[in-house]
């Protein structure tokens, strides 16, 4: 499974983040029981309690990101855009800021 550090307190804290691939514990479960199924290993799937106490022990969380993120970096970041036009996005975002940086020191000037 993809994982990452703690991005907040990463000094403190030995606790893995999985990728923001799933939404529930449930959901990374189903999944766990069709990748058993699939390499026709049944006699390693188990009950969602265990699944959860042994995902628990192992001191893993789902990640979930402190800051939205648009539909177009999340497709980027999933694969389901092409760089090209996340490049465009990125461009578009950065000249969005500039304008608005721009409007809020000339609103400072003026008042």
């Amino acid at each position: 499974l993809p994982k990452l550090d703690s991005h907040y307190c990463r000094k403190s804290t030995k606790k893995l983040y999985l990728e923001p691939e799933w939404q529930s514990k449930a959901q990374l479960f189903r999944q766990y029981k069709d990748f058993c199924k699939s390499k026709n290993k049944e006699n390693l799937e188990t009950s969602i309690f265990t699944f959860h106490t042994v995902f628990d022990e192992c001191n893993l969380a789902l990640f979930s990101p402190k800051k939205d993120q648009c539909d177009t970096c999340c497709a980027h970041k999933f694969g389901n855009l092409s760089e090209e036009e996340y490049q465009k996005h990125i461009e578009r975002k950065e000249k969005a800021r500039e304008e608005k940086d721009y409007d809020k020191a000339n609103t400072d000037e003026k008042n």
